[in-house]
């Protein structure tokens, strides 16, 4: 990235190392700083003593943040329109209650993509409009 770009050494699920790569773009919420989001791009992959870590740059990181301080990072590894998404409290059931023509449903999903906060709903008959219950 050059002169004024910063980065951070991200620690790396074997799950996820697959799916990231050089070029994904990264958000960055820094420990303290809750509020301020910073964007970076994935860098490049690499091992270390059997754990495997991301290097993610930036150009931006907020007042105030030091080397070795903590932070959240989501690298985005896809991203897809038209879904239908139900919050992550679905994720482990693999189900969710929907009330639909005025009865309660019980219905069994797959997962897809996920968020912060939502998990797309890959497979199963979740339509739009669909009203979920608040039990999860």
């Amino acid at each position: 990235m050059g002169i004024g770009s910063k980065y951070l050494i991200v620690a790396l699920d074997e799950q996820i190392l697959l799916s990231v790569r050089k070029g994904q773009k990264a958000l960055i919420r820094f420990e303290g700083k809750p509020n301020e989001v910073a964007q970076g791009r994935v860098q490049g992959t690499f091992s270390r003593a059997g754990q495997f870590f991301a290097r993610i740059e930036t150009t931006y990181f907020p007042e105030g943040v030091l080397p070795g301080m903590s932070a959240d990072v989501a690298i985005e590894i896809g991203n897809r329109e038209n879904v239908i998404l139900v919050p992550r409290k679905y994720e482990k059931k693999r189900k969710i209650i929907i009330f639909r023509n005025g009865k309660s449903i019980e219905i069994p999903f797959t997962p897809g993509l996920k968020s912060e906060q939502f998990i797309e709903v890959k497979e199963g008959d979740v339509r739009a409009g669909d009203k979920l219950s608040e039990a999860p």
